[in-house]
C-alpha cells in the first residue's frame, strides 16, 4: 500500500466517523418532514441565507427589525451567509423554504469531510509517523465539540471558523516549512487570512501567529521565507482583505470598528502585510530592531480602543456575551454547571491545556525549526483562548 493510499483511507475513515457523529442530532433537526435550525444563531443565519436564496438578493447587512426602532448593522459579515446561500442555490430552484432547508441544514455535516482533509494535511505537514497521524485525525473526528460545530441543522458560522483556522495552520506550515513552492504557499496563506474576515470579523486574529512567528524568527536570526514569498504573502493578504471589505456596507460607509467588517480589518491587514514585507528587506541589527518596535507601537495606536473591545469580546468579558455559554470558560462551567457543560463537549482533554501550553513554550524556546515555532505559537495562543 502506497503512503498516498494510506492517507486517503485515513481521510475516508475519519470522514465516516465525523459525519456519522454530526448526523446524530437528526432527530432534533428533522421533524414532521421538515428541517429546523439547531439554535437561535442558526435560525438568524437561516433567515439571511434563505432570504437570499428565495429572493435572489444579496444577504442582509442592516436589519431594521432588530434593536427596534433604530435597527442595527449586523455583526456577522456578508461572506459566510453568502457562500451558504450560493451552495444552497446550486441545488435549486426550490418550491419553498422547507425544500431549501433540506440542503442548507445538511451543509455542516458535509463540510466535516473538508475538516478531516485539513486534519490529514496538517498531520502530513507535521511529519507525524502514520500511527500518530491516525491518532490525531481520528481523535479530532471523535471530539464532541467538533461534532457540535458540524451537526446537522447547526448552520451557525462556527464550523466555518474552525475550517479557516485549520486552513491557516495548514497554509502556515506549508509557508514556513519552505521545502517547495513557497511563492504559492505565501499566496495561499494570504488568501486564507484575507477571506477569514468575511466569515467572522474576529477572524483577523488568525494573522497574529503569522506575525509573531515572523518577528521571532527574524529576531533570532533564523532564515525567513524568501523575499518573493514574503512579498507574495503581503500582497495576497492585503488584496484579498480589500476585496472582502469592498462588499461590506460598513466599510463602504467609512466605519472603523472591530464589531463590523470595516476599515479596522483592512488596517490590521495593512500592518501585517507591511511588517512582513519589511522583514524581507531590513537586516537584523539593534538599530533596526528599535525602529521596527517604534513603528509597530505607532501603528497599533489607532487600534487601541477597538483592541480593548476586541479583548473583552475574545475573553468573554464583554457585557453583552457574558451569559453566552460558548463565551464562558469551560473550567468555570465545570465547577458551576457540572461536567455536562464542559468535559461533555471538550472531553477530558481540556485538563491537558496547561501542560500542553508549557510543552509548546519549551519547544518554542528550544527549536530553531520555523514550522515548529509557528505551530507552537499558534497552539499557545489557542490554548490560552480556551
Amino acid at each position: 500500500m502506497t503512503p498516498a493510499l494510506r492517507y486517503v483511507l485515513l481521510w475516508i475513515a475519519g470522514s465516516m466517523l465525523g459525519v456519522m457523529a454530526a448526523l446524530r442530532p437528526l432527530g432534533a433537526a428533522f421533524s414532521n418532514g421538515q428541517y429546523f435550525p439547531a439554535n437561535g444563531d442558526a435560525f438568524y443565519h437561516a433567515r439571511r441565507i434563505l432570504d437570499a436564496v428565495m429572493g435572489g438578493n444579496a444577504v442582509l447587512q442592516f436589519d431594521d427589525k432588530i434593536h427596534v426602532p433604530e435597527g442595527s448593522w449586523l455583526t456577522w459579515p456578508w461572506g459566510y451567509d453568502t457562500v451558504m446561500a450560493w451552495i444552497t442555490g446550486l441545488f435549486g430552484p426550490y418550491a419553498d423554504e422547507a425544500a431549501a432547508n433540506r440542503v442548507l441544514m445538511n451543509i455542516p455535516p458535509a463540510a466535516m469531510t473538508i475538516a478531516i482533509a485539513l486534519a490529514v494535511f496538517i498531520a502530513r505537514q507535521l511529519r507525524l509517523p502514520f500511527i500518530l497521524a491516525v491518532a490525531f485525525v481520528l481523535g479530532f473526528a471523535s471530539l464532541p465539540q467538533v461534532h457540535l460545530q458540524f451537526a446537522v441543522g447547526n448552520i451557525d458560522h462556527h464550523f466555518a471558523e474552525l475550517l479557516w483556522t485549520m486552513g491557516t495552520l495548514s497554509a502556515g506550515l506549508w509557508f514556513f516549512r519552505g521545502e517547495s513552492k513557497r511563492l504559492a504557499a505565501g499566496v495561499t496563506l494570504g488568501l486564507v487570512l484575507g477571506t477569514a474576515v468575511a466569515i467572522h470579523n474576529g477572524m483577523f486574529v488568525l494573522q497574529i501567529p503569522i506575525a509573531l512567528t515572523l518577528a521571532l524568527v527574524w529576531l533570532r536570526g533564523i532564515s525567513l521565507p524568501g523575499r518573493q514569498a514574503l512579498c507574495a504573502f503581503a500582497v495576497a493578504l492585503l488584496a484579498t482583505t480589500a476585496l472582502m471589505c469592498a462588499f461590506s456596507e460598513p466599510w463602504r460607509r467609512g466605519f472603523f470598528e472591530f464589531y463590523t467588517l470595516s476599515w479596522f480589518h483592512f488596517y490590521v491587514a495593512a500592518i501585517v502585510a507591511a511588517f512582513s514585507a519589511a522583514l524581507a528587506f531590513v537586516p537584523r541589527s539593534p538599530r533596526n530592531i528599535g525602529l521596527l518596535v517604534v513603528a509597530a507601537i505607532a501603528a497599533l495606536i489607532p487600534l487601541a480602543g477597538n483592541m480593548m473591545l476586541g479583548g473583552d469580546f475574545v475573553s468573554g468579558d464583554f457585557e453583552m456575551i457574558r451569559s453566552v455559554t460558548e463565551a464562558q470558560s469551560p473550567y468555570e462551567l465545570y465547577w458551576t454547571s457540572g461536567e455536562s457543560m464542559s468535559t461533555r463537549l471538550l472531553s477530558w482533554l481540556m485538563w491537558l491545556t496547561l501542560p500542553m501550553s508549557l510543552l509548546h513554550l519549551w519547544w518554542l524556546w528550544r527549536s530553531r525549526d520555523v514550522a515548529t515555532q509557528f505551530i507552537s505559537i499558534a497552539c499557545v495562543l489557542g490554548l490560552a483562548y480556551v
